[in-house]
This record gives structure tokens, C-alpha cells and sequence, in this order.
């Protein structure tokens, strides 16, 4: 059995490839919490997997974040270098440039921007490196 996925982002309600639009749930925080955001969240889902992508982009959506995507760590440096984000979720394996290197090369210009690292690597020394 196979499920089709696009790999395109215009089909998460709240990325900026579908104008940062969300359907239906406003600028509230996590459901149920009765807060609400001043703004958004802006965040920078770095991720190649195209279904981890649309599943996490779909969670950032029912929390009420905008978001942009990077598929690899080259664009995740281009994309925090040109624009401001409250946080960056970093996948770590990943072509081009791993979430380890481009994480070191953004805290070269950006050293305020929380970098959360996103990834199924759970050994004891994977953990100490990042």
C-alpha cells in the first residue's frame, strides 16, 4: 500500500507557499489552552523527508505557527541569513549539509534564534553532539 504525498508545501493550510494562510483556526496557541498568540510563531521547518515535512507542518498549523520550509541544511542557512524566525526545527540527516553544520554555520551570524534539532537519531553520543 502506498500513500501519495505532494512534495510541493502549497498544501499545508499555514506555509508561507500557501501565503501563510491557515484555515479556520486563527491566531490561537495550542487548542484547548484558551491563549492566544500576540503573533504567530514564525518558524523555519527544516526537513527533506516529504512526509515528515507535511506531517509536521500540518502540526504547526493546528498550533497556530506561519512557517517556511528548507529541505536541507544549505537552505535552512539561506533562509535564517534573509529572514527572522522565533525558532528553527532542524532535522539532522539531510543532503547537501547536515542539520549539525548548518545549525554551527547559522550561530556564525545568528546567535539568537533557538535551533531545536528534529531527528530519529537516539544513541547517547548522537545526543551529545547536538
Amino acid at each position: 500500500m502506498s500513500v501519495a504525498f505532494s512534495d510541493t508545501n502549497s498544501d499545508l493550510p499555514n506555509s508561507s507557499a500557501n501565503g501563510g494562510k491557515q484555515s479556520g483556526l486563527g491566531t490561537t496557541g495550542p487548542p484547548g489552552t484558551g491563549d492566544e498568540w500576540c503573533t504567530p510563531p514564525r518558524v523555519l521547518l527544516v526537513e527533506d523527508d516529504a512526509i515528515c515535512r507535511k506531517l509536521s507542518g500540518k502540526l504547526l498549523s493546528i498550533f497556530g505557527c506561519t512557517f517556511d520550509v528548507a529541505q536541507d541544511g544549505l537552505a535552512a542557512v539561506k533562509a535564517v541569513n534573509s529572514g527572522q524566525y522565533d525558532v528553527v526545527l532542524m532535522d539532522i540527516v539531510m543532503p547537501r549539509m547536515d542539520g549539525v553544520s548548518a545549525a554551527s554555520q547559522i550561530r556564525q551570524f545568528n546567535t539568537w534564534t533557538p535551533i531545536v534539532p528534529v531527528t530519529s537519531n537516539i544513541s547517547e553520543d548522537d545526543r551529545l553532539t547536538y
